[in-house]
């Protein structure tokens, strides 16, 4: 692609293989297992913590050697420097000469959990029956012919697959900041939905808790009129049921933390590599403290018909 298409930098293939397990004295768990070339690097900025990695020689010389992620290496129970040490990849026995940068997570997954071997091995590994997904990346060293290389790019692609005039393409190129914009996208959209679910689960809420303070003020009646003919003002009834609306509201929001906490633990352990389920305190803190403010919000209407009961009126409430 280099030397057709004028305006393309480094160029990386990168294969994904069906290569098993990977397995370390004893201990087994499955990364997923990319094969690419030694311009990966350039291609992505993306540099190994110890060791090394992947090198034209390896390819050519087709070496069993991986440049491993953190999250394998603490998988498997290696070394914090495992470089030197070998382990299986469903039939193969690799030696690893590199670890990667730790990434962390997005949306919960891993980006850690991986094996990165040459790229004339990984080709060898899947054979010639199984079909690979293959994806090419490459670097524009200018930004303002971006766009015009990307069309060079479809185009050379389209010659080369032999797709006539007026045919779909049969594959896709993708400019980095379009993938951005589309991840961006999808998680606006996601969060503009569970915040859609979220109010209108606290206006339900809101709404059974201000039912549940009406019914509540109605059967109390005369408890309020005996409090008022004791000396209690308009202040002291409104405060006292304010306080057990938000308290009623804070024991629902207590439950539901605890409900939602188990859940997630629940759907962790049953994905196998999925990251446990975490929740910061100030969030656990910040839930309860809103669940509580809904209750007061939705208990004021209830709290002020208590307030506003006449006295006299309420003592004779059968």
């Amino acid at each position: 692609m280099r030397h057709r298409v004028p305006g393309v930098g480094a160029v990386a293939p990168m294969m994904q293989v069906q290569a098993g397990g990977a397995s370390y004295k004893g201990r087994t768990t499955t990364p997923d297992v990319f094969a690419t070339t030694a311009e990966f690097q350039a291609v992505r900025a993306r540099y190994p913590e110890f060791g090394r990695f992947i090198v034209e020689s390896d390819d050519r010389s087709h070496r069993r050697v991986a440049v491993i992620g953190t999250q394998l290496r603490d998988d498997l129970k290696m070394p914090e420097n495992p470089v030197g040490e070998y382990f299986s990849l469903g039939k193969e026995w690799f030696k690893v000469v590199g670890i990667m940068e730790k990434r962390g997570e997005i949306l919960g997954f891993s980006q850690d959990n991986y094996v990165i071997i040459p790229f004339d091995v990984g080709r060898a590994m899947m054979g010639h029956n199984q079909e690979p997904f293959l994806s090419v990346s490459f670097t524009v060293p200018k930004l303002e012919e971006v766009e015009e290389v990307r069309t060079r790019v479809k185009r050379a692609i389209r010659e080369s697959r032999d797709i006539k005039p007026g045919k779909d393409d049969d594959f896709k190129v993708e400019a980095a900041d379009s993938v951005v914009k589309q991840f961006s996208q999808i998680t606006t959209m996601a969060t503009a939905v569970l915040g859609g679910i979220v109010s209108i689960s606290l206006l339900v809420g809101g709404i059974g808790i201000m039912n549940i303070m009406l019914v509540s003020v109605t059967e109390r009646t005369r408890e309020i009129g005996i409090l008022k003919a004791l000396g209690a003002t308009r202040r002291d009834i409104l405060i006292q049921f304010l306080l057990e609306a938000g308290l009623l509201a804070l024991l629902g929001g207590l439950i539901g933390i605890v409900l939602g906490f188990a859940i997630g633990m629940g759907v962790a352990s049953l994905i196998p590599n999925f990251p446990p389920a975490t929740v910061p305190l100030w969030v656990v803190m910040a839930a309860a403290g809103f669940s509580a403010l809904v209750g007061v919000v939705f208990g004021i209407m209830p709290a002020s018909k208590a307030a506003s009961l006449d006295p006299i009126e309420a003592l004779r409430y059968e």
